[in-house]
């Protein structure tokens, strides 16, 4: 076969090419909302859909890569380890339940030898050079926090949603429909349709610059910064399909 009929070849799923092909066009679109338009339609020139595939995965590892977490606030610290931990006591490991700061991620650390940390400390978990956390051992689910950490979670949430409250209205501001029949406004408990255009009628004209704003400006509105601490207290249960404050 010369080169031009392997170029223009029918696709058949018979090759390591078609195989990856077939994978990025199945995968890789879902993840990028359908962003490149050629995806899944080039297929004259395979080196160009290698190309194509090579750039959005980059892309996809950057934008994960973006999402990691650099802080945490503490929400226990167990010296000894977990008390299902059976093991002779000199062989446990201290572990510390914490919550990602700009992500809510909940996470299982291991600190430093000797590194004692308290319920609501700020850490940094980042890539650079750690002064109390020795590795993350990794994410949790919410029925696996210790009462401890499950009294302190929303105060923390709480928490840390008031002292961000300028990201946090940037999404009454720009959040955008999921559907046709639906948008991400109405993912917020207590919000119905109404409230949503009214939103949406307002911010055209001007921004809202905070929460008092938006509840002055929107007729009977729901508190916007209890209806965000629901939602992402929701978002950690693992009840809602959508997740828009809370990382996976």
């Amino acid at each position: 076969m010369t080169k031009a009929n392997i170029l223009f070849a029918p696709k058949v799923a018979n090759s390591r090419f078609d195989a990856l092909c077939f994978f990025a066009s199945s995968h890789l679109p879902p993840l990028f909302g359908g962003r490149s338009a050629l995806l899944g339609q080039i297929f004259c020139d395979p080196y160009l859909y290698i190309l194509e595939t090579i750039i959005i995965f980059i892309g996809w590892k950057m934008e994960k890569e973006s999402s990691k977490e650099e802080s945490a606030i503490i929400l226990d610290f167990l010296p000894h380890g977990y008390a299902f931990d059976t093991r002779p006591s000199h062989l446990k490991t201290p572990i510390a339940q914490a919550i990602g700061k700009e992500h809510f991620v909940l996470l299982e650390l291991v600190p430093k030898k000797g590194i004692f940390l308290q319920p609501l400390e700020e850490i940094y978990i980042g890539e650079g050079k750690r002064e109390k956390i020795h590795h993350i051992v990794g994410k949790l689910l919410v029925d696996k926090l210790s009462s401890t950490a499950s009294s302190e979670l929303q105060f923390v949430v709480k928490d840390l949603v008031s002292k961000n409250e300028e990201r946090f209205i940037q999404f009454f501001n720009d959040s955008q429909p999921l559907t046709t029949r639906m948008h991400s406004l109405e993912l917020l408990p207590g919000l119905g349709k109404k409230h949503m255009w009214e939103i949406v009628e307002e911010r055209k004209d001007k921004p809202f610059s905070g929460f008092d704003d938006l509840k002055k400006r929107v007729k009977l509105m729901p508190d916007p910064q209890k209806a965000i601490i629901k939602r992402i207290m929701d978002e950690l249960s693992g009840k809602e399909k959508h997740r828009i404050f809370v990382d996976t």
